[in-house]
């Protein structure tokens, strides 16, 4: 079964888009932090739940109206990483 990550209950994040950046401010933590477009439509789609890096990719895919290709995945993967590391995500346990 696939990983599948989903925003950590622990953080509040605040998310406004400022020219062609968005700029993100974690309150737990006091953390601002600027993302490009793709970054910020990537922690958006935890936001109705659970996500595989798949499904991320597919709904980057519908949003940006580009290909679910190999690119797309890692930049995908790229973004689900990052916000791992901030603590922003969490990963959930495989069952069994």
């Amino acid at each position: 079964m696939p990983a599948r990550w989903r925003l950590n209950p622990l953080v509040s994040i605040d998310w406004r888009v400022i020219d062609d950046s968005c700029v993100a401010f974690e309150a737990v933590s006091g953390e601002t932090a600027e993302f490009d477009a793709l970054h910020a439509a990537a922690m958006a789609c935890f936001d109705d739940g659970p996500a595989s890096l798949a499904e991320v990719t597919a709904a980057l895919a519908r949003d940006l109206q580009v290909p679910a290709d190999e690119v797309l995945a890692a930049l995908a993967e790229e973004a689900v990483q990052q916000f791992l590391s901030r603590g922003w995500l969490e990963r959930l346990d495989s069952p069994g």
